[in-house]
């Protein structure tokens, strides 16, 4: 009696060892193939992953520009331009300024980040036209409608900064109707400027977009009587605001 009593004891404590060598305290169950060990690959990710260090302040709030879908508006506050128009044998210069908050002079700004510092996209401008010029010792007063489509090319100097300077590159084309004491006219130009500016970094999703630039167009421009061709250089300075998505 005595052999058979310990016999039971022993087979009962290796059944009792075997059950708690398959017991998976993560999944709360025994199963019949929870023996297997944790790979090398599985328990490196596992250490990678605790030993992860949270984001900074300054790592949460700056923009992720790879990958990145931009939506601005933006308004022009200064802005420069002289034109000469020489036709029918004749060449005259015409010279406007305006500073201040510009509304009339609107625009949209599309673009895509394909690196963290390069940005392709294009702006749609649309300019209210209303001022008094002195054209060949006439004075004359001019309203009308323009608008302008502008492809570009930014590169961010220094990504991560609360302020991100940039350089600036565009191409485009402008056209313009307008009424000058009640002589309709119309204007085409091909434009491009360079300039540089910066990112504001408000958030990881938005900025402050100041901007300086100089432009040169040649276009034409058509009255009732009479043809001219046009060069005009441009100085202007603008701000948006884009959200990036």
């Amino acid at each position: 009696m005595n052999m058979i009593g310990i016999g039971a004891a022993v087979w009962l404590l290796a059944g009792a060892l075997t059950a708690h060598a398959q017991y998976n305290p993560e999944l709360g169950e025994v199963g019949d193939n929870q023996l297997s060990e944790v790979t090398p690959i599985e328990e490196e990710a596992k250490d990678k992953k605790r030993s992860r260090a949270p984001r900074t302040p300054a790592e949460t709030s700056r923009i992720d520009y790879d990958g990145s879908l931009r939506v601005g508006l933006e308004s022009s506050f200064f802005s420069f331009v002289t034109t000469s128009a020489d036709g029918e044998g004749t060449t005259t210069d015409d010279s406007t300024l305006r500073a201040g908050i510009i509304p009339s002079e609107l625009g949209v700004n599309i673009g895509y980040a394909f690196l963290d510092q390069l940005v392709l996209g294009a702006r749609v401008q649309s300019s209210v036209l209303s001022n008094s010029h002195n054209r060949a010792g006439t004075d004359s007063d001019t309203s009308g409608f323009g608008l302008s489509f502008r492809p570009y090319c930014e590169y961010v100097l220094s990504p991560g900064d609360d302020i991100e300077w940039l350089l600036y590159g565009t191409v485009g084309i402008h056209t313009q109707s307008s009424s000058a004491d009640g002589a309709s006219t119309s204007r085409f130009d091909f434009a491009l400027g360079a300039g540089g500016g910066a990112h504001v970094v408000v958030s990881d999703l938005v900025s402050i977009d100041p901007v300086a630039e100089i432009g040169y167009a040649i276009g034409s421009l058509s009255e009732p009587a009479r043809e001219f061709d046009l060069s005009t250089l441009v100085v202007s300075v603008r701000a948006g605001i884009s959200l990036w998505l």
